[in-house]
């Protein structure tokens, strides 16, 4: 098993490859989202590097959001492509299982927070059992004063995701008594790549991944909407 995987979800742009229990490489480069300059020079600079060619791929995956809308597309427009041209089959997660994934050992409950701008959070909140990680907090967008209700007041939490890069004052201010997973502020496709071994071993198909999963209109057109008075069609 080969495993190719993208990660264009923030401003992170991440690919890594993975063979059966190894992690061959893994490429990060945060630039100020360029991820339609960055994403497929670090595909091709990272398969060279690991002496593999794209025939060798057995099964790609990439994340489907939310996050950026421009890098979703960019991410699963490319993996789609490849996954056409090669006839290997997409598997396709969204961000917080990609988040969630590397905290499966916490005995704290994870809230997942994603910048959704304007102080607002792609937010959900994982609970990790003996039988795997259950959702506490379905996924939505939501603000801190929000985010706040749904917990006892000093709860000791977990909380990850790229929403602590611009926001972190304000979120430890909100939930003092958490604890800031470090490591899980951006995005990496290895995470991805992980949950793309684990589905293929126990034989789980790829779902849909024909859309992202935006989970708000996109900054533009809701700016549109409150200026006209009228909702535009999806």
């Amino acid at each position: 098993m080969l495993i190719l995987a993208a990660d264009t979800s923030g401003s992170n742009c991440s690919v890594a490859l993975m063979r059966d229990e190894e992690l061959l490489a893994e490429y990060n480069m945060n630039f100020g989202k360029q991820h339609s300059v960055l994403l497929m020079p670090m595909i091709e600079d990272l398969m060279q590097k690991t002496d593999v060619t794209p025939r060798d791929l057995t099964h790609l995956c990439v994340n489907l959001g939310p996050g950026s809308f421009t890098g979703l597309r960019i991410g699963l427009s490319v993996l789609e492509a490849m996954s056409y041209a090669l006839n290997i089959p997409l598997y396709g997660y969204h961000s917080f299982a990609a988040s969630a994934q590397s905290l499966k050992h916490s005995d704290r409950n994870i809230l997942i927070l994603h910048d959704a701008l304007k102080q607002t959070f792609y937010s959900a909140a994982i609970q990790n059992t003996p039988q795997g990680q259950t959702e506490l907090l379905s996924p939505e967008v939501r603000d801190l004063a929000e985010l706040k209700s749904h917990f006892r007041e000093g709860e000791p939490l977990l909380i990850a995701g790229d929403g602590l890069i611009k926001y972190r004052e304000a979120i430890q201010s909100a939930f003092p008594q958490a604890r800031l997973a470090e490591d899980s502020v951006i995005q990496r496709a290895s995470n991805l790549a992980r949950l793309c071994k684990s589905d293929v071993d126990r034989q789980i198909p790829p779902g849909d991944t024909t859309l992202p999963r935006y989970m708000r209109k996109p900054q533009a057109q809701r700016e549109y909407e409150a200026k006209h008075g009228h909702v535009l069609d999806s």
